[in-house]
């Protein structure tokens, strides 16, 4: 970019027996005043400090008058004059940062440290796109020229663009900040490159300031075991230590989203573990870092890890930075063994973290809502369905905690070993899903091979989980570790229905789920009448309407005459002598004859 040179100010202000400042070069050329940190977020939601601030910094060797200098702000896309101008005053020392203090959205946040100035309270700066420049002029300038994307203004000192800004020093703009917890800062040393791109990070937290230090030296790993890694505790006791263990891969997941595997002391566990004592997990899963690369290890190798140590969703890992720090080593190692003691406090399911283990005796299928979204399956140890406690017992009532103390000890989820989200993804079928052996709860789950158990989830609702040594996709499911027991039936269970006696009317409801006579496109162009959006399938081709529209069924005839097939199928199956039926056409509202959805289905039964 090239840059409007401009003289020095000859003005000099005497402001001790030892120190002269001069005035600011008016020039964008990196050897002067500098603006080192922006922060945009003061006073909004989720802020960290109550005000924006604007910090300064002065890499020279003599100090810098302020006088005459201001602080100029406009939006990311405007190309007029700057509207918002915020003058300055005092003195920058040589070599010192100087802190401004600007406009605040509302009181959240605690008060900026180190200010050396409250500026103009009215400077509002956005904390993700802007232009912010320091100017030699009291008034508002164009620092482009009218629309002009070189900064020709000589009277411009420094500029920073970002986010989305039109104009910026060099190639690309700053970076948006992207919360209001963080700032745009320049590199410890302060280095002026004359490229917004090059020159600004994101700063979590902000550090209005703060002097430049020396990084200090990564330390040497620490030699520990998995089990003084994991340690007694919830959390490990080397949270960022950085260290070097070994262990065998138990598990390993090289596709998924995972990025990782499991490792377990050499020998561990064992069928009948103690957990009386809650001793420290031997196992612990180690994530590689996508600048790692890919999951090369298998389940029997024997390797030497070295990462740091952290928690993720209740659960100890060992994040690797580079391949390099993973190696397969050659001295043999004994197998660790699963173990199938059940944990029954807090502290025993602790204990068992990232090992091997063997689900032993009956579970039973407990809860299925998020199979469909993350391949997930709710399990409960035993005969029977956990219970929801408010439905069992008063609340605060003793028997109501009593339900809560069970489920808490029962409760266990089955994990498909990846990360994978399916909701909206047509093309992907989600774990445990089967036409052949569908899951149902209250359907009994028998395991036939080793799991690891661990915590993971959500980070904000960790649950404990069994995960397969290898991710489970469907609909083949080959690397399942569970089998399910078939519970679905062509009807009900005659002999449930009649156990109090025979019944005289059999009363049951079905809920058709958006049965619409009135369609999305009648006319099978795949265009929808009347503003309607289909939903599509993985060819392309409309199934049911997602918009636009107020009918909210099937997409056209073929898909009409699909749908009502199941229905007719299931009501007759269920032989019921009436049946309450839900999410039905309210026809009249959509204009068509009253109940002529309705009367359809009643013709076709």
């Amino acid at each position: 970019m090239v840059r409007a040179a401009a003289a020095v100010s000859v003005g000099a202000l005497v402001v001790s027996p030892l120190a002269i400042a001069t005035t600011a070069t008016a020039a964008v050329d990196g050897s002067g005043l500098v603006i080192s940190e922006v922060y945009g977020g003061g006073g909004n939601s989720g802020a960290v400090h109550t005000h924006d601030f604007v910090e300064l910094h002065n890499p020279t060797d003599t100090a810098i008058d302020l006088s005459n200098l201001t602080l100029q702000y406009r939006s990311a896309a405007n190309t007029n004059a700057a509207g918002s101008v915020a003058p300055l005053s005092g003195t920058v020392s040589p070599g010192d940062h100087f802190v401004v203090q600007l406009a605040s959205q509302a009181d959240v946040g605690t008060p900026v440290p180190n200010v050396d100035l409250v500026g103009s309270s009215s400077m509002n700066l956005s904390g993700s796109n802007g232009q912010l420049f320091l100017a030699d002029s009291l008034t508002g300038i164009d620092p482009d020229g009218a629309g002009n994307i070189a900064i020709t203004d000589e009277r411009v000192i420094d500029f920073v663009g970002f986010g989305s800004a039109a104009i910026h020093e060099g190639a690309n703009p700053a970076p948006a900040s992207g919360s209001n917890a963080a700032s745009l800062s320049r590199d410890t040393a302060g280095a002026d490159t004359d490229d917004n791109g090059a020159d600004f990070a994101i700063s979590n937290p902000p550090t209005p300031g703060a002097q430049p230090t020396e990084p200090e030296p990564d330390p040497d790993p620490v030699a520990a075991t998995i089990s003084e890694i994991q340690g007694s505790g919830a959390t490990t006791p080397l949270d960022g230590v950085p260290v070097t263990t070994t262990g065998v891969v138990t598990a390993a997941y090289p596709a998924g989203g995972f990025y990782g595997f499991y490792i377990q002391e050499p020998g561990s566990g064992a069928a009948d573990l103690d957990l009386s004592s809650a001793p420290a997990a031997r196992g612990v899963f180690v994530r590689q870092e996508q600048s790692a690369g890919g999951v090369t290890v298998h389940p029997g190798d024997h390797v030497q890890v070295s990462g740091t140590p952290g928690e993720f969703a209740g659960a100890t890992q060992i994040n690797v930075a580079d391949s390099t720090d993973i190696v397969t080593l050659d001295m043999p190692a004994e197998a660790p063994k699963a173990t199938s003691t059940w944990p029954t406090t807090p502290e025993q399911r602790e204990s068992l973290e990232g090992m091997l283990y063997r689900p032993a005796g009956a579970f039973t299928v407990t809860e299925t809502y998020a199979t469909m979204n993350y391949g997930e399956v709710g399990l409960a140890r035993g005969d029977t369905p956990l219970v929801q406690w408010t439905d069992a017992a008063r609340p605060g009532s003793a028997e109501a905690e009593a339900v809560k103390a069970d489920n808490a000890r029962r409760g266990i989820v089955l994990d498909d070993g990846s990360s994978t989200g399916f909701a909206g993804k047509s093309d992907l079928t989600p774990a445990y899903l089967s036409n052949d052996e569908p899951v149902r709860v209250g359907a009994k789950a028998t395991f036939g091979k080793d799991v690891i158990f661990t915590e993971g989830g959500s980070p904000s609702s960790p649950s404990y989980r069994f995960q397969p040594l290898s991710p489970v996709v469907g609909p083949e499911n080959a690397t399942s570790p569970a089998t399910f027991e078939n519970t679905r039936t062509d009807a009900p269970d005659e002999a449930l229905i009649n156990k109090e006696g025979t019944a005289q009317i059999k009363v049951a409801s079905f809920n058709v789920l958006n049965y619409f006579t009135t369609l999305g496109d009648a006319d099978d162009d795949n265009v929808g009448d009347g503003g309607c959006l289909a939903y599509n399938d993985k060819t392309g081709d409309g199934n049911n309407v997602r918009g636009g529209c107020d009918q909210r069924g099937a997409w056209d005839p073929e898909d009409l005459e699909r749908q009502q097939a199941k229905i007719i199928s299931a009501i007759n199956a269920l032989d019921a002598d009436v049946v309450g039926l839900m999410e039905i056409e309210n026809s009249a509202a959509l204009g068509e004859e009253a109940d002529e959805a309705t009367r359809t289905l009643v013709e076709a039964l």
